[in-house]
């Protein structure tokens, strides 16, 4: 029939739209290909330590922003990035007002990098 897939291949087509060809091969770069596994494990690790030591519980949930970021590259995650430095504004300065021009860099990154927006094949 016109326009059912089987099992098999909606997976292929899934994987097609993974960056690195599998969800489990990390990227180049050593310091990355290191992070890779374990950089959820160490962000938690990071926001238990802010927590106990400088009771910080607060503003310390927002390094789980930098997964997403870390993951997709600055490219995919610039979106992301720039909402986490949102919210540290908003949340260390109170100034969510002028605050709100950091979403202006958004439309600004993608006009000088175009490359970096990756369009995706439609199906």
């Amino acid at each position: 029939q016109a326009g059912t897939y089987t099992a098999a291949e909606a997976n292929s087509d899934a994987k097609a739209d993974i960056p690195y060809g599998d969800e489990h091969t990390p990227p180049r770069g050593t310091l990355r290909r290191l992070l890779w596994p374990a950089y959820p494990i160490l962000v938690t690790a990071v926001y238990f330590a802010v927590g106990l030591i400088f009771g910080a519980w607060h503003p310390a949930w927002l390094i789980f922003m930098t997964i997403p970021v870390f993951y997709a590259g600055l490219a995919d995650g610039f979106a992301i990035l720039v909402a986490g430095i949102f919210l540290l504004i908003g949340f260390f300065w109170n100034a969510w007002h002028p605050g709100w021009l950091v979403f202006l860099t958004i439309p600004i990154f993608y006009a000088i990098f175009p490359q970096a927006k990756r369009k995706k094949d439609v199906r």
